[in-house]
């Protein structure tokens, strides 16, 4: 984790290239009455990814493993907590979000995927 996350990062440090995902907007309902969403909305950004943790878990009979990340980028404040974040071919669901140094320079969002 960094000691300073608030710190202005140089350029250098965010050199991952990730895309922010957002659903697509709402179809009308089909002849089941699902409503479904259109395609993926993708907003690429540069961040830097910091791991924090990594686990494996017992569930349903069988062991499955996941990690957390913090990906910290520019500032945005459109980033919604049920969007996903694809890096490096993974999809990471967003658990939080928080404005680091409450100058609106810096968003840190914290993700888990599957391993």
């Amino acid at each position: 984790m960094s000691l300073n996350p608030w710190k202005p990062q140089r350029v250098s440090n965010m050199r991952e290239r990730i895309v922010l995902k957002a659903p697509g907007e709402p179809l009308p309902p089909n002849e089941f009455g699902e409503v479904l969403f259109g395609p993926d909305i993708e907003r690429p950004v540069n961040a830097r990814a910091e791991p924090i943790k990594g686990d494996e878990v017992l569930a349903a009979g069988g062991i499955g493993a996941y990690h957390e990340l913090t990906f910290h980028i520019r500032y945005r404040d459109d980033v919604r907590s049920h969007w996903t974040i694809e890096w490096r071919g993974q999809s990471f669901n967003i658990k939080a979000m928080r404005n680091v140094d409450e100058r609106r320079r810096f968003l840190s969002i914290e993700a888990v995927g599957a391993a």
